[in-house]
């Protein structure tokens, strides 16, 4: 009989699970449990990392307009536009190099004393004694190449940073954020401060 009791009696030395309690339950300390935020409450940026990293590789400062940051899309933008302005013009100027290193300008002709006509070849054309040398060598179209690369890898570049930009900002967009440019505290030189709000 006394087992029975035993057994029906309250075990005031063992309490519930808060995590079984919920919300509403108390633990241990006699506090309620602090609520956690549900996964689908927590706020979405408007392009995924991925996402955003992939159409900033494409299109350099789509993201960033997407993350509101007009600041960088200008700047993305204005940088993809003056590449491919600058790429074009150094296309052209290799082709207009490459078309007139081939040429080469008479400098004196055979001239016919008699007459003072230049004398004609068995073709007609008139005999010349002296060329002059091309106006664009090889050094010319050598360095008009090297002015096109380079604005092919400013505009690779570009495309890139555009991206890791991008991504960086997908994983940051709602951190608030405020960057500051200032003279140091000494008078020389310049400082950058960046402050976070948590």
């Amino acid at each position: 009989m006394m087992v029975l009791l035993l057994v029906n009696a309250p075990l005031y030395a063992q309490q519930r699970d808060s995590l079984r309690a919920g919300v509403g339950g108390t633990g241990i300390t006699g506090q309620p449990p602090i609520a956690t935020m549900d996964a689908t409450q927590l706020p979405v940026p408007p392009l995924s990392p991925r996402r955003a990293f992939l159409t900033s590789l494409a299109f350099p400062g789509y993201a960033q307009a997407r993350f509101d940051r007009p600041t960088a899309t200008a700047l993305f933008v204005a940088v993809e536009a003056a590449s491919v302005l600058m790429l074009r013009k150094s296309l052209d100027d290799l082709r207009l190099a490459k078309r007139l290193g081939r040429d080469s300008l008479p400098a004196r002709f055979d001239i016919d004393p008699a007459t003072g006509l230049p004398r004609l070849d068995e073709k007609g054309a008139p005999v010349v004694l002296e060329w002059l040398p091309p106006a664009y060598s090889e050094e010319i179209v050598r360095a008009r190449r090297t002015h096109l690369e380079d604005w092919i890898a400013v505009l690779i570049f570009n495309h890139f940073i555009a991206g890791a930009d991008a991504f960086v900002s997908a994983h940051l967009w709602d951190v608030p954020a405020a960057v500051s440019i200032g003279a140091a505290p000494n008078g020389r030189g310049a400082s950058i401060s960046a402050s976070l709000r948590w």
